[in-house]
């Protein structure tokens, strides 16, 4: 590690290869365990007592590795992909099931889900992480347990796609807990959308990645989600180039939700029709969205107008959207951005 971070101090390297140990007896017990031994390193203490850091910065250093940089590339990293495995691989191949062991899991799998719901709207790493191993452990006590597996891919997904892990590290995880959950239940739409993100993002098999979003709406098509699901197929067969089929999947639901409404749009200006992309953000002016959705909206209008040749109307149409793009200094520089490009343009 220090060879590839040398501010890496000596113990953390310990505690990092002590959990990378080839022989499950060599490393540490227990997720706890491994967690007490690398905050102890991190703190500027070793293993065997004493510090070799001053406090204060010890105390800055743990606080910047709760927050994601070097804890999300090394201890919360090597966390989570030692404790996905240890359940699985170290545990004999065949264990009876107790009616307390099922109860525990299902409790377990409930709490996990409220920890990762807390943590998510905190932005609180170490939370979200804890939530996880929390997952883990429930399938460990109940292999058939499907819920809990189609929420540990769900969350390794998450973790990946967010890039609070390294993709490399999280994303080959994801396939085993999604392959138990469908062979124990494969109406779980979840399950389908997590392996649709891993098929999309992290694998590069985009129809593989459509099928699995497609199927996941179907699975549950009167919930919010599912005209998200079908945004996203959109947006892959848009990248695909497959403007009348991304323009048709979305076409139902894209009123129902913003992300929807924006990949109905996107279609029909890559797929060179501008007119009715011009048409169809107008008819969303009614819809209630954020400022920024409208902002997005009013982009699409603004390069379709330009792709037609009426410069005139894109900066009237700029000048419209300026109220909205003072909202977020984010949407502020896009607006920036798209001002200078009317304006080479024309």
């Amino acid at each position: 590690l220090k060879t590839a971070r040398e501010t890496v101090s000596s113990g953390v390297e310990a505690v990092i290869a002590k959990a990378l140990a080839k022989a499950p007896a060599d490393r540490f017990r227990s997720a706890g365990e491994f967690s007490a031994a690398l905050k102890k390193a991190v703190s500027g203490e070793s293993a065997g007592g004493g510090s070799s850091a001053p406090r204060s910065r010890s105390r800055r250093l743990w606080k910047s590795v709760s927050a994601i940089g070097l804890v999300a590339g090394l201890g919360l990293a090597i966390a989570v992909v030692w404790n996905a495995t240890r359940n699985r691989s170290d545990q004999p191949a065949s264990r009876a099931v107790s009616a307390a062991d099922i109860m525990q899991s299902r409790q377990m799998y409930l709490r996990a889900e409220a920890e990762w719901e807390n943590a998510r709207r905190d932005r609180d790493t170490e939370r979200l992480l804890a939530a996880v191993a929390m997952l883990d452990s429930a399938v460990a006590l109940d292999s058939s347990n499907a819920k809990a597996w189609a929420a540990l891919a769900s969350r390794y997904t998450f973790l990946g796609t967010q890039q609070i892990l390294p993709s490399d590290s999280v994303f080959p995880l994801v396939m085993e807990p999604a392959l138990r959950a469908i062979e124990l239940d494969s109406t779980l739409a979840s399950v389908h959308e997590a392996l649709a993100f891993k098929y999309w993002v992290f694998d590069w098999e985009w129809m593989n990645a459509h099928d699995a979003f497609v199927r996941a709406a179907q699975l549950e098509p009167d919930t919010p989600d599912a005209p998200r699901r079908l945004a996203e197929a959109s947006h892959i067969l848009t990248d695909l180039g497959r403007g009348d089929s991304a323009i048709a999947i979305v076409r139902p639901v894209f009123e129902q939700d913003p992300l929807a409404a924006l990949n109905y749009l996107t279609a029909f200006l890559n797929n060179g029709r501008f007119e009715q992309a011009i048409s169809e953000a107008q008819r969303l002016d009614s819809v209630d969205v954020s400022a920024g959705w409208r902002w997005r909206f009013g982009e699409v209008r603004v390069n379709a107008l330009v792709e037609l040749g009426r410069f005139r109307e894109a900066e009237e149409e700029l000048a419209g959207l300026e109220g909205l793009a003072s909202k977020s200094a984010h949407v502020g520089a896009q607006h920036s951005a798209l001002e200078a490009y009317v304006q080479a343009r024309s």
